[in-house]
Parts: structure tokens; C-alpha cells; sequence
């Protein structure tokens, strides 16, 4: 049953070799050889890949899908008609026991995987079209130039000539294998996905919709800059452009049920573990609430749930139906029996957001990133620095994190923050202890960072915070006081600040218009964000 039912995919290959493991004990096959299921785990990013459709069309863009170029329509039919032929005599094996039956699964799976050869390095010139290069109007253009090249490949009246021009195409592959590890569901398991397979949740009807019954996994959680840093920034763009309407910001946990419901048929069934904050703000946007609105129901959820293992992580469980399932669904949401559940994960029928008033538009901000905890003392560092010259306490600050702010009721502060501003190196080293210190601290920090736009604004001035915003600096400039809350946080708290203090928590920033002039001069900042940090 396992070799027939089960699939996964995990872009660490450690990972898929434990889970064969798994699966071969949890099934006490010991009859069967430990590659019984390889056909079935395979080693890829199932965030980067390609449709079926997508392939027709040679794009990655959601919009281009109905097209359909001739050469690689052709091809990859010819691979689908060979592949899901073999792929379905490896599971009409899977009920021999004997070695011979092992061997020619083997076999088999060589072949499959050789009959798709061609249609896998087709979506991989596209992928790679798209991490090549940063801007979507290069993507289009290497795009453009590589199709001309699969076309004069597929259409080669000269042997010699088609093996020259794979040849170069491979090595095009290569390039994206450097950086990525993508992952064509619909090639590596055809069966699942032609259109001839009857849906077992639909009565068995052939509707040309049965992919993907049911998903369950773990996927990881990063934010948008922890991702950045990580896999690049074309990354975040690569899923904001198979994704429509995600945001930037969302964690890369919304992405995968974005993934698996754009894979599941007609009806099915997602379980997947989130981070606690799936239900909250963009990533709530990105996921839950985009399925929502397209008929999937959430019908149960854990939404706190500390991580059972040593890291101190909380994190949401939800579950979530569509088609036939949904019916007469039955909602559980942390235990308890509800009419129903939206994707805040509360328990309420699902409904329009908020609207922003304009009223508003000048009067709150989200502030900048610090980017670099070397700029933040401790009050003893913060004192000897004070003692050692007097001055240094002209671009020192009081700083505050959302740990202090939503649990302190004086908002008292235990840390401070070195704050150049925006001022040039030069008038920066007034201040040679200081200076001294971001310079140890900050820059080798700096300079490990992507050789993006932002990474080489960064770089280049790393004495200073990661990003400013010049409209908060405008904003306060004449207050004593503002109110700060935070973004992420569960409870929506305002606190009055003086704005001598720095922030570095998801704030909003918004001035009080009754206050006196500051009697702060110029220097003085606050901060904001994850990691938000204003100077003014």
C-alpha cells in the first residue's frame, strides 16, 4: 500500500533517506529491499517547479499557462505517454514480494526517470531563465533566448547538431543547480497527475481533476529577510510570482499551502504544521486567507502549540479541506467544538479585512532596520563609553524591544543603541569609540551579505542602520511624544513614548499631534520593526 499511496519530497537529501528508513520499518517490510519506495521519495524544492501547463508554455507566470508552444507541447506528451507506462508497472509490482519484482523496479524507475530526461531539462531552462537574472525584464529575455534554443534542439535534423545544442543546454542546467534544487511534481510522479486517473474522492469519476488527494508535512518557517539571506532575494520573487498576491513579507510557511493547493484536485485535504503567526497579518494574507476566499475550509486548527522538541518554538497546526471532504465538515478549533473557523485562525465565519483609513496616511509609519546587533550596549557598556568621553553620549540612545514594551507598564529599557543617522563615514568617526565599535561589530556582518542592491547599499554604508525612512524623521521632528505598537504582536497595545527612545519591534509609529516641540535635538532617534530602527 505504502509504495502505491505514499509521495514526498524534501529538499534535503539526508531527509529523504530517513524518511525511506521510516517508511520501511513503520511498514515492516523486511521483505523488501530498504529501496522499495524510491520511485516515491525523491530529493528536490517542491516550492521550485513547473506544471505541466507551465511547461507547454515555457513560462513560469500563472497568465501564460493556456498557452501552448508546439515543440515542447510535443515533447512532453512523448515523455508523459512513455512515463506514466512504466511508472504504473512499477505499481502493479508493488504487490510481488521477490527479488525479481525488486530488480525490475529498479529498472523501471531508470527507465521512467530516462523517459522524462528531456521534459525535466525543458522546466529547468525555465526556472533557470528566472534566478539568471533580477529584473523581470531580463528573466523575459533570457527566456525568450532559450526557448529559441530548446526550439532549434527539438527540431535538429542532424544528430550531431541536437547533441551539440543539449550539450550547451546542460550546461545552462548546471548554472541552476548551482543555487537550486527544483522540483517538477507532475514529472517526477506522472501517474498521480494525468488527466485520465479517476479521483477516489470523487466516486471514482475520470474528470481529468485528480491530483494530489491529500498533503500532510512540516514545511520550514523563515521570514523575509532570515529567506533572503539564506536562498537570495530571487528566491522571495520567484514565489511572489507563481504565487499571485503574495506578500514580500509573508513566511515562507504560507508558501507551502500555497503549493499544496495549487497541486491538490478538485477535492482533498491539507494538514500542514505553520508557524504560530500563519493566521496573522501577510502571511495570514498570503495563505490561509487567499485559500479561503477560493472554497477551501479551515476545519480544524491548533493555534499555540509548543514544539514538542528542545527548540523553543510555538507553532499552529491546521487543517483544511476542499471539494467533497468539505461536506458536512465538522470544525475543532484548540480542542473545542466550534461553528466554524476563518483564516485568523478564530472561530468566525470568514470575513472582509479592515480598510485603512486615509485619514491616517501621515500619521503612522513602520520604521527602519538596525540590521546589526553590534550597534546595541548595555548600560554598563553604555556608561564606561559615556565616561571615557562625555560626548559619545551625543549618539547614544535608549533602545527597546517589543518584549518591554507590551510587558514592562513604564516601558523601562535595558539596552541602548550607537545611531550615527545618515551622516558620511567622516562625520561618523567624530565619535572614534563608537565608530570603533560598529566597525568590529556591524561591518564584517555587513559584508557577508548578498551582492544585491540592498546588500551593496548596506555594505557600503555600514556605520549606518539598514533602512531609514524619511517620512517618520519628518513626522516626529517637533514631538515629544509618539505612540508605538507592534505589528506581530497578538494583542493590538499603544504605549506614549518619548521619542528619545528606539524601538526595535513590528511597530507602528504614529505621532501625537498635542504634544509640545521636542526637547530633543536633532540627533535623538527611535526604532522600529523587526529589527525597525529610526533615527531622525
Amino acid at each position: 500500500m505504502a509504495e502505491r499511496c505514499l509521495y514526498g519530497v524534501d529538499k534535503n537529501r539526508y531527509a529523504v533517506q530517513l524518511a525511506r528508513l521510516s517508511i520501511w520499518l513503520v511498514t515492516m517490510a523486511k521483505n523488501e529491499p530498504f529501496t522499495f519506495v524510491d520511485h516515491a521519495l525523491r530529493h528536490g524544492d517542491s516550492l521550485v517547479g513547473l506544471s505541466f501547463d507551465q511547461i507547454r508554455a515555457f513560462h513560469w507566470k500563472a497568465g501564460h499557462e493556456g498557452e501552448q508552444i508546439e515543440t515542447t507541447s510535443v515533447a512532453l506528451q512523448q515523455a508523459l505517454d512513455e512515463a506514466v507506462a512504466i511508472r504504473q508497472q512499477i505499481q502493479a509490482l508493488s504487490a510481488d514480494p521477490s527479488a525479481e519484482a525488486s530488480r525490475a523496479k529498479e529498472r523501471l524507475l531508470a527507465d521512467a526517470l530516462d523517459a522524462t530526461r528531456r521534459a525535466r531539462l525543458i522546466a529547468d531552462l525555465v526556472v533557470g531563465a528566472f534566478f539568471a537574472h533580477a529584473t523581470n525584464k531580463d528573466r523575459d529575455k533570457e527566456r525568450d533566448r532559450r526557448l529559441d534554443l530548446v526550439h532549434a534542439w527539438l527540431t535538429a535534423d542532424d544528430l550531431a547538431r541536437e547533441e551539440e545544442l543539449e550539450a550547451d543546454l546542460k550546461k545552462l542546467q548546471a548554472e541552476l543547480y548551482e543555487t537550486q534544487v527544483p522540483f517538477h511534481w507532475m514529472l517526477e510522479f506522472p501517474e498521480v497527475f494525468y488527466l485520465e486517473r479517476p479521483d477516489p474522492l470523487n466516486s471514482g469519476k475520470v474528470e481529468g481533476a485528480a491530483m494530489v488527494d491529500a498533503f500532510v508535512g512540516n514545511p520550514p518557517f523563515a521570514g523575509k529577510n532570515s529567506m533572503s539571506n539564506a536562498v537570495g532575494a530571487a528566491y522571495l520573487s520567484w514565489l511572489q510570482a507563481i504565487h499571485e498576491g503574495a506578500h514580500g513579507n509573508a513566511d515562507l510557511s504560507a508558501h507551502f499551502f500555497r503549493r499544496t493547493a495549487m497541486l491538490l484536485g478538485a477535492h482533498g485535504a491539507i494538514g500542514l504544521i505553520a508557524t504560530n503567526t500563519i493566521g496573522q497579518v501577510d502571511t495570514r494574507a498570503s495563505g490561509l486567507k487567499y485559500l479561503a476566499q477560493r472554497g477551501f475550509q479551515i476545519t480544524s486548527a491548533l493555534t499555540n502549540l509548543p514544539w514538542p522538541g528542545e527548540a523553543a518554538v510555538t507553532v499552529s497546526v491546521v487543517y483544511l479541506l476542499h471539494g467533497r471532504p468539505a461536506r458536512d465538515a465538522r470544525f475543532e478549533l484548540d480542542g473545542r467544538n466550534v461553528a466554524a473557523i476563518n483564516s485568523r485562525l478564530r472561530p468566525k465565519p470568514e470575513r472582509a479585512d479592515p480598510i485603512k483609513l486615509g485619514a491616517n496616511a501621515d500619521a503612522s509609519f513602520q520604521g527602519s532596520i538596525v540590521l546589526g546587533m553590534g550597534f546595541t550596549l548595555t548600560p554598563v557598556e553604555r556608561d564606561e563609553l559615556i565616561a571615557r568621553n562625555v560626548r559619545n553620549a551625543e549618539a547614544i540612545f535608549p533602545y527597546l524591544g517589543g518584549e518591554e514594551v507590551n510587558t514592562s507598564p513604564t516601558q523601562s529599557h535595558d539596552r541602548y543603541v550607537i545611531s550615527f543617522g545618515q551622516v558620511d563615514l567622516t562625520e561618523a568617526e567624530r565619535w572614534p569609540d563608537l565608530i570603533a565599535i560598529v566597525r568590529e561589530k556591524v561591518k564584517p556582518e555587513r559584508d557577508k551579505l548578498k551582492n544585491n542592491p540592498d546588500g551593496r547599499r548596506r555594505k557600503e554604508y555600514w556605520w549606518q542602520f539598514g533602512r531609514s525612512t524619511p517620512a517618520l524623521d519628518a513626522a516626529i521632528a517637533p514631538l515629544s511624544r509618539c505612540l508605538a505598537t507592534l505589528f506581530t504582536s497578538k494583542h493590538l497595545t499603544f504605549s506614549f513614548l518619548p521619542t528619545s527612545r528606539s524601538l526595535q519591534t513590528p511597530s507602528t509609529f504614529s505621532p501625537s499631534r498635542r504634544t509640545q516641540h521636542s526637547p530633543f535635538s536633532s540627533r535623538e532617534s527611535t526604532t522600529l520593526g523587526p529589527g525597525y530602527s529610526r533615527r531622525r
